[in-house]
C-alpha cells in the first residue's frame, strides 16, 4: 500500500498526486503498488547530481583579479 495516489502521465511515466503532469489515476490510496513503480517514483524525486568541484567564478571576480 502506498498511502498516496499515483498517476500516469500522458507519456506513460508515474508521478505522485499534485504533479502538474498527472493525467490518469494509476493506483489509489489503498492499492498495492509494484516495486518497479516505487523505484520509478524514487528516481523521479531525486534531484539531478552535480559534478563535484569548485563553483564557477563570476565575471566580476575575474575582472577584479586582473586589476
Amino acid at each position: 500500500m502506498s498511502g498516496r495516489r499515483i498517476y500516469r502521465t500522458s507519456e506513460g511515466r508515474h508521478v505522485v498526486e499534485g504533479d502538474p503532469r498527472a493525467a490518469f489515476l494509476a493506483y489509489g490510496v489503498e492499492d498495492e503498488v509494484p516495486a518497479e513503480v516505487e523505484k520509478e517514483l524514487h528516481q523521479e524525486a531525486e534531484p539531478p547530481r552535480r559534478k563535484p568541484g569548485r563553483p564557477p567564478k563570476s565575471k566580476a571576480a575575474l575582472e577584479h583579479e586582473d586589476k
